[in-house]
């Protein structure tokens, strides 16, 4: 497989990959089980460039996540190290919602492509990190390209977007739940059929990104995770804090999104971080 750089204007970046399907628009997570910690990439059709064959793994040095135990880094060193999803058959609607931490990410010259999908031959959407934004990058049924971005912010960012195929098609672009831009083109006779999440480039500027919580769907666009809603219940409240406490003091992951404030790690800072959201002082 390979990708050309950005500045390449032909959208046949990508050449097709066999691998074995999965449910089309079924979410797709780094799954894990609570008790064993035994992180996975499984529900993935194919991966590329990951030396240990499973590169998602538990909090840690060499793992950050945003839901659940489970996380994927991704190293920036010259050599792809992607995701490989084959699950969507001819798609003419695809709503993706995935977290990227980018903190650890050092852009030089060439910007990071850390998402695409074709539809077997070619681009249809790539997501791009020029060190300050992250755009959305899509192609029109004439191979004309079209761009919306969002400043990134510090940790990690919620990156959400809603395509379909259809003569004026409505795009959506969202970053951390700002309001939608929005791309009306021509997307006609269009379909998804791969899609691929790393380092795409690749480009050899060193650090690493970070992944968690890959959603993607036919129908409806998946819903934000709640920072700060440690135990999954849905609201951040006084359990939130105990399981936070529980997984500082004793390494007992919580199964929810414990990291309020979204800085890459676990710590006390997360629980002053629900504590303002309890007292509505945020």
């Amino acid at each position: 497989m390979k990708f050309k750089t950005r500045y390449e204007s032909n959208r046949s970046s990508m050449q097709t990959l066999a691998g074995l399907a999965l449910a089309a628009g079924a979410a797709l997570v780094f799954s894990m089980n609570l008790q064993a910690q035994d992180c996975t990439i499984e529900n993935w059709s194919d991966s590329f460039g990951f030396d240990n064959g499973n590169p998602a793994g538990t909090q840690g040095a060499a793992n950050r996540r945003f839901a659940g135990p489970c996380g994927l880094r991704v190293p920036i060193d010259g050599e792809q190290r992607y995701l490989v999803d084959e699950s969507p058959v001819d798609e003419q609607s695809y709503n993706v919602r995935f977290y990227v931490f980018l903190d650890d990410a050092d852009v030089g010259a060439d910007d990071l492509l850390i998402f695409a999908a074709n539809d077997g031959t070619g681009d249809l959407i790539r997501v791009w990190y020029d060190g300050s934004d992250l755009e959305l990058s899509i192609f029109d049924s004439a191979d004309e390209e079209h761009a919306k971005s969002f400043a990134a912010e510090p940790g990690w960012n919620e990156v959400d977007f809603a395509w379909s195929a259809d003569v004026e098609a409505e795009v959506r672009f969202s970053v951390n739940g700002a309001d939608d831009q929005v791309m009306t083109v021509d997307t006609s006779g269009l379909t998804v059929a791969q899609v691929f999440l790393g380092n795409l480039n690749p480009v050899n500027t060193g650090g690493s990104i970070d992944f968690d919580d890959f959603d993607s769907r036919r129908q409806s666009r998946p819903e934000r995770l709640v920072a700060g809603d440690a135990n999954g219940d849905g609201g951040i409240g006084i359990f939130d804090i105990v399981a936070v406490r529980n997984e500082i003091l004793e390494r007992s992951f919580a199964p929810g999104q414990p990291d309020c404030n979204r800085d890459g790690s676990v710590s006390v800072f997360d629980i002053i971080c629900m504590r303002r959201v309890i007292l509505e002082l945020d």
